[in-house]
């Protein structure tokens, strides 16, 4: 990546998390107006990143569906695994990697999801779920840069686990120091990728996407909890 792009992802997500706050933070206290500014700067910033994309020739729909494949069965599925391990749904975790072997060895290699045709199936749950069946309270309520709507729990369980430890994976692998900055800048390239494979910033849950942020954080904790409640049955 350009050292002027990478430089100017770092500014932006940088100078978002630490304007300094107005008269107004103090009214309404510091963390809503937090969330309120970051729910607006995510939503101005998928705006933008949308209308260059428009200005792209669309991706045809086998190239699409393959990436988000590809993705889903190198990265998405290994972490639901995981998670699913550390919820103690052990049937769920086993699926989850047969999954992988299915699509890897009769899907060209990851590309098309043959378990699914296959009727191999699991239910894809994320770390901050795992937590959550484990008793682990949400915390807070969070608007974070690009990441988007999420509790603390959520934020880092899902930040930390699939996120840190993955890009230090990666950059064992490139031999790219990890840091901040580094850290930051691959968030921001994932994003934008995200955006343009999937048509939204990172993975927020369907009913979270909305235009207003009360409505966005009830539907969001509510969502949640009603996952977690299933999961414990």
């Amino acid at each position: 990546m350009p050292k002027k792009l990478r430089l100017l992802l770092v500014l932006l997500c940088g100078f978002a998390m630490v304007t300094p706050l107005p008269a107004r933070a103090a009214e309404e206290g510091w963390l809503d107006w937090f969330n309120r500014n970051m729910f607006e700067f995510n939503t101005a910033t998928a705006a933008a990143l949308r209308q260059y994309g428009d200005a792209l020739p669309a991706l045809p729909e086998g190239l699409r569906e393959g990436a988000l494949n590809l993705a889903h069965t190198f990265i998405g599925e290994p972490l639901n695994a995981s998670a699913h391990l550390l919820a103690g749904r052990t049937d769920d975790a086993l699926v989850a990697v047969q999954r992988i072997g299915t699509n890897v060895t009769r899907g060209w290699l990851g590309t098309v999801d043959r378990a699914a045709e296959e009727g191999l199936v699991t239910n894809p749950i994320d770390f901050g779920l795992a937590l959550c069946v484990r008793g682990v309270p949400p915390g807070p309520f969070l608007v974070m840069p690009l990441t988007g709507v999420r509790t603390v729990r959520d934020f880092l369980a899902d930040w930390t686990v699939a996120h840190v430890l993955l890009y230090g994976a990666v950059f064992g692998v490139l031999q790219v120091p990890v840091s901040l900055q580094n850290l930051l800048v691959l968030e921001a390239v994932e994003e934008i990728a995200t955006l343009a494979i999937a048509g939204e910033l990172s993975e927020v849950p369907a009913e979270a996407r909305t235009p207003d942020l009360t409505l966005a954080q009830q539907q969001y904790l509510a969502g949640r909890e009603r996952r977690c409640a299933e999961l414990r049955q």
